[in-house]
């Protein structure tokens, strides 16, 4: 009998939906926290990745590069969602955050603050 860890699945599941086969790529030189959530955005090429480390990073997924980087959280983030221009990011964490994000300022536009449990889903953003 095989076993396969549901970490294992969840990952390739997510890779396969979004057409990516490396979860290598996900990762900067150096920065060695686990991905807990991915995203796309409507813009063409770009990702939003959350980090077990509060981080988040826009990827371009044509070159492999990230476009910006954002932090803003204590734990890790759990929650990711954008507008629906691809101008905004609204980011959920363990820390009970929640931050919008201006992607075209790569600057935090609101935080609410101490959500009684850990944000898990963001229906939409503002």
């Amino acid at each position: 009998m095989v076993r396969i860890s549901l970490a294992k699945v969840l990952s390739f599941s997510i890779a396969k939906l979004l057409g990516i086969f490396q979860t290598s790529m996900w990762h900067d030189t150096g920065h060695k926290a686990e991905v807990t959530c991915v995203i796309r955005s409507p813009q063409l090429n770009c990702f939003a990745v959350g980090y077990a480390d509060g981080s988040i990073r826009l990827w371009d997924s044509s070159t492999g590069s990230v476009i910006s980087l954002f932090n803003g959280h204590k734990r890790a983030v759990t929650a990711l969602a954008f507008d629906k221009f691809g101008a905004k990011l609204a980011s959920g964490s363990q820390d009970t955050d929640l931050i919008v994000w201006d992607i075209v300022a790569e600057a935090g536009l609101f935080r609410y603050v101490q959500w009684k449990t850990t944000i898990i889903i963001i229906l939409s953003a503002a």
